[in-house]
Parts: structure tokens; C-alpha cells; sequence
């Protein structure tokens, strides 16, 4: 038969549990401290983690609108710099320049030897023509009258065509593309979210790579002055 406890046991029992309940409470209260911590400083993470978002979000736009800036600027200093070439490429050959303006070493020398013989080809001399382009853009078909002086009525040959070819080009065709750059927002978190231009459209208006090569093969291989440059350029566009 089990022992009953005396009273003096249960007591100190009850004081025992009873100083247990009190580290538990304690170490509850400080483990929802350490919580309450820890959510504050998780807070604070979150906060700072999306104040340094706009941060680099706003110095993000900042560097692309300088790179936009630099890239305006290179265009403006390579035209500058066709311009210089042009001006520097000029001579009393090549422009309205007076040959005092050449320098000592600025006139060209003819260096050709005089042989006697006539300008021109030579006897001998192998020529050379345009030849017939096998596939041409467009063929016309030209058709004789259909009725001859005598009353007669005239039949097309399906066979024999003589044949003559006419190289040309088309009028020049003015195209202007526009570019429109959408903004969309993220659905989740709000952000904003910009499309970006190709990176040769770094203006509000501004001429294409062909009219600028274009420019720049009159104005440096041709030696144009660019101001007759500029001109034909707007008499294309008008």
C-alpha cells in the first residue's frame, strides 16, 4: 500500500510547482520580448530594404537620363568633327577657296608625262559597256500597230525581241518612324515600369543612321561644303 505524503511533503511540493509556474511565466514574458524584438527589427529591415529600392530606382533614372544626355552629346561632337574634316579637307580644287589659301604644299602638281598621243582611248584599247541585266526589275512588253498601210492586219511574232535595257533609279523616299515608349505597372508591387527607346532615338526628332551616313559621305569622301550638303539633304525631305 502507497505512502501518503504528510502535509509538510505536499507543501513543498506545491511551493516547488508554484516557483516553476514563475520561471515559466518569466521566461514567456521575456521570450515574447525577444518576438516583439525581433519584429520591430524586421520591420526596420523591410523599411530600409525599400527606402534603398528608390534610392537606386532614382539614381537608375538619373544615369539613363545622363547617358542620354552623353549619347546627344557624342552625336553632336561627330558632326562637329565632320564638319572640321571638311573644312580642314578644303582647297582651291575642291572648293571656291583662292589658291593663296592652299599653303606651300596645298596645290596639286599635275604629274602626268606628255607622250604626244591624243587624249582618249588608244588603238588597242579594250572598251567596256553596260551589260544586260538577266533579271531585270520590270519588263515592258512594246507591241507593234495592229494594222498595216496596205489595210493589212499586222501578227505579233512571239519570237525575235529586240531588246534594250534602261538602268535607273527611284525618286528618293522620305520615312519617319515614330517610337512610342509604354509605361506598365507591376501588379504586385507597384512599380513602375517604363519601355526604353532604341539607342540611336536619343531625341525628341532627330535624323536616322542613312541620312547621317549620307552627310557624311558628301561632306568627307565627296568633300561638299556642308552647307550644299545640308541643302540637298532638305530638298530630299521637302
Amino acid at each position: 500500500m502507497k505512502k501518503l505524503k504528510s502535509k509538510e511533503e505536499l507543501y513543498l511540493e506545491i511551493e516547488i510547482l508554484e516557483k516553476e509556474k514563475i520561471l515559466s511565466q518569466k521566461r514567456a514574458s521575456e521570450f515574447e520580448k525577444e518576438n516583439q524584438l525581433l519584429r520591430e527589427r524586421n520591420e526596420q529591415l523591410v523599411k530600409m530594404l525599400k527606402e534603398n529600392t528608390r534610392v537606386w530606382e532614382a539614381r537608375v533614372e538619373t544615369l539613363e537620363e545622363a547617358n542620354k544626355i552623353l549619347q546627344g552629346l557624342v552625336t553632336s561632337l561627330t558632326t562637329k568633327i565632320t564638319e572640321l574634316e571638311a573644312k580642314l579637307n578644303k582647297n582651291s580644287q575642291n572648293s571656291n577657296k583662292p589658291p593663296s589659301s592652299d599653303g606651300p604644299n596645298g596645290t596639286i602638281k599635275n604629274n602626268r608625262v606628255i607622250t604626244g598621243r591624243p587624249s582618249g582611248g588608244q588603238p588597242g584599247h579594250k572598251g567596256a559597256t553596260l551589260e544586260l541585266n538577266p533579271k531585270p526589275t520590270t519588263v515592258i512588253e512594246l507591241k507593234p500597230k495592229t494594222q498595216c498601210e496596205c489595210g493589212g492586219l499586222i501578227e505579233t511574232e512571239t519570237h525575235g525581241s529586240t531588246k534594250r535595257q534602261v538602268t535607273d533609279i527611284e525618286p528618293a523616299k522620305v520615312i519617319t518612324i515614330e517610337y512610342r515608349a509604354q509605361t506598365g505597372v507591376c501588379s504586385k508591387c507597384g512599380k513602375t515600369h517604363k519601355a526604353s527607346f532604341p539607342e540611336n532615338v536619343n531625341s525628341t526628332v532627330s535624323y536616322g543612321d542613312n541620312i547621317q551616313a549620307l552627310v557624311t559621305y558628301l561632306t568627307t569622301y565627296q568633300l561638299i561644303p556642308l552647307k550644299r550638303a545640308s541643302e540637298l539633304v532638305k530638298d530630299l525631305l521637302d
